[in-house]
């Protein structure tokens, strides 16, 4: 998939990004990607953060139910992973302890985000990113809320649904 990205406010503000998926990885080959997306940093706080994901999510459904993506930016060099385990009904607070690490690995106070943790504890895990970002730094994201939509019957009228 190609992603293409940019900034309305800055012309030259905008990137290429190659999404490379691969479905029906091995949760072992998961890891072996991400460490070479990460180019060997496999102890980096996003690989952690992946492996301990993995681990809970392995216990739940089988590997061909998590989709699992490389996503590369050529000219700015971002790399990173994102592993979509929505299939597994994990809640954050099923991740609670992994959210509090990542956190911990950020030099973000507990007391900032174990009240964010309890707020949305109920919400779906929808999927996690790590990687290096286009400024070389390390970078974890946590997607909750979404989930899967249900099938619609295809639409065939002349304009958007909803617009008269």
């Amino acid at each position: 998939f190609l992603g293409f990205k940019w900034n309305p406010q800055d012309r030259g503000d905008r990137a290429l990004t190659k999404y490379h998926w691969y479905p029906g990885l091995p949760f072992d080959d998961m890891l072996r990607r991400a460490s070479r997306t990460l180019q060997g940093a496999e102890r980096s706080l996003p690989f952690e953060a992946l492996e301990g994901l993995l681990g809970l999510v392995s216990e739940r459904i089988p590997n061909d139910r998590v989709n699992f993506f490389d996503v590369v930016e050529e000219e700015s060099g971002r790399r990173s992973f994102d592993v979509n385990v929505y299939d597994a009904k994990l809640r954050i607070g099923d991740v609670r302890s992994l959210l509090l690490r990542v956190a911990r690995g950020f030099s973000l106070p507990e007391a900032l985000v174990e009240p964010l943790t309890e707020r949305i504890g109920h919400e779906t895990l929808g999927h996690l990113s790590g990687g290096i970002d286009r400024r070389g730094r390390g970078f974890v994201t946590l997607y909750h809320g979404g989930g899967r939509l249900e099938p619609q019957k295809p639409w065939a009228g002349d304009t958007a649904p909803g617009i008269a």
